[in-house]
């Protein structure tokens, strides 16, 4: 019924590690496409893309509030 507390620690480092891997892969694929066109020339709305990830960086979006921690 139960595992052993090293099958459980293991199975942790492994869930730990494959999310990790997951999020960095799907986290570069989609700036690597965002990147891409935000450079293409010919892509309708690259001003409005750019000045979106640009207005962002403006704001520090997606810190925590002071207080929050």
């Amino acid at each position: 019924m139960f595992g052993s507390k090293s099958d459980e620690i293991i199975r942790g480092y492994l869930n730990s590690a494959s999310i990790t891997v997951l999020g960095t892969v799907s986290a570069v694929l989609v700036t690597s496409a965002y990147a891409y066109v935000i450079t293409a020339k010919g892509f309708r709305f690259r001003g409005a893309f750019a000045f979106f990830a640009y207005f962002t960086m403006l704001f520090s979006g997606g810190d925590a509030p002071p207080g929050t921690f």
